[in-house]
């Protein structure tokens, strides 16, 4: 129940996460910078590491899933760029992929939600918190997506995490799928941060960064000890 609980806040901050956008004009970078920080951190010190809990045959799996994913979600946004020079086609060809992608990545992230919750609260909290401020105001976000013009598709989008949630609770998914699926997202997260979410060139507060990866690194490591 709180892996549905957790899946029914993340689909709500995604539908209201335009106006999040708009009510935070002069800190959002410094928000984004923080939970970048935040993002990162968990990413390479936790979640990775997570993949090394398993057998050598399920971790060369995960492997060729997180590499799988960062070059699907790489190679799809080229290969627009290379074959649409149209820009107002280019423009909404990119925001159909970017809602394409943005569904499968919270419906992973739902499914993800489950079975963390089936292994400890700790690692169920650690991975909400960082989520849960790229959603808000990642730049990620419905500001981004034509969906926003769109209310059915906008709610669509908005419980891809909901749906992902209550997917993975109620279908046994086997633990080989589950690795594929943790490595895929892995490999989308990555992409996701690279290219979207840690603020490009003159934008972002890089002192915010560093605290948000001071105290998200913090807050990791005193749950080895816990």
């Amino acid at each position: 129940m709180l892996a549905l609980l957790l899946g029914a806040i993340l689909s709500i901050v995604h539908f209201f996460s335009e106006s999040i956008h708009i009510s935070l004009p002069e800190h959002r970078m410094k928000i984004v910078s923080f939970s970048s920080g935040l993002f990162v951190t968990y990413l390479f010190i936790h979640l990775l590491p997570l993949l090394y809990r398993q057998t050598q045959i399920e971790i060369e799996i995960s492997m060729i899933s997180v590499l799988f994913g960062f070059t699907v979600f790489h190679i799809i946004e080229k290969y627009i760029y290379k074959h649409e020079s149209r820009p107002v086609v280019l423009k909404k060809e990119m925001k159909e992929v970017h809602s394409i992608a943005f569904f499968i990545y919270h419906l992973m992230i739902g499914m993800v939600i489950v079975k963390l919750a089936e292994l400890s609260m700790a690692d169920t909290a650690l991975f909400f918190v960082p989520i849960l401020f790229i959603t808000a105001i990642g730049s990620v976000s419905m500001k981004y997506l034509y969906a926003s013009k769109n209310l059915q598709v906008k709610v669509l989008l908005s419980i891809s995490t909901f749906i992902g949630t209550v997917v993975a609770f109620f279908m046994n998914i086997p633990e080989i799928i589950f690795i594929s699926i943790l490595g895929f997202m892995i490999g989308t997260l990555m992409y996701i941060i690279i290219m979207d979410a840690i603020p490009k060139e003159r934008e972002g507060e890089p002192v915010f960064f560093i605290i948000g990866l001071l105290v998200y690194m913090t807050i990791i490591m005193f749950t080895w000890f816990i």
